[in-house]
């Protein structure tokens, strides 16, 4: 694959599956049925495409309206690297915290290793200590 086709891909995923709610019809697009989650935030979540439609279906149910930009995408034949900013709507429980209705912003940085057009595994670091934070505020 190419640098620039594995952009397409996190475009693909980000844009059109978040940003307009299609994460249902892109992800066997985007993803591989044997994907596995470099670091799962969350200890039941399964691999594959499950897995992946698990970790979404838990984000939605918590930030239903989540919205991404992209604010760097880095990629080569290999792999591909974005960062985020991300704002949403606290809707569901979320690290003990009941919701709250309140808007929180926070960023992110996601590394997919890509083999024939599809993330086969992913890594992430998402600053959960600032949405925490943000929820906390009074």
């Amino acid at each position: 694959m190419s640098a620039e086709t594995n952009k397409q891909l996190v475009q693909l995923w980000i844009l059109e599956g978040w940003n307009k709610n299609k994460n249902k019809e892109v992800i066997e697009q985007v993803f591989a049925q044997n994907w596995i989650d470099g670091n799962p935030s969350f200890t039941d979540q399964p691999q594959g495409i499950e897995g992946a439609l698990y970790f979404v279906n838990v984000y939605r149910n918590i930030f239903p309206d989540i919205q991404f930009e992209l604010t760097h995408i880095i990629s080569d034949e290999k792999f591909v690297t974005f960062r985020f900013v991300a704002e949403a709507t606290h809707q569901g429980e979320f690290m003990g915290i009941n919701p709250t209705g309140k808007r929180v912003k926070f960023s992110g940085i996601v590394i997919h290793r890509v083999e024939n057009n599809r993330f086969v595994e992913t890594w992430n670091e998402i600053d959960l200590l600032g949405i925490k934070n943000q929820l906390e505020k009074n």
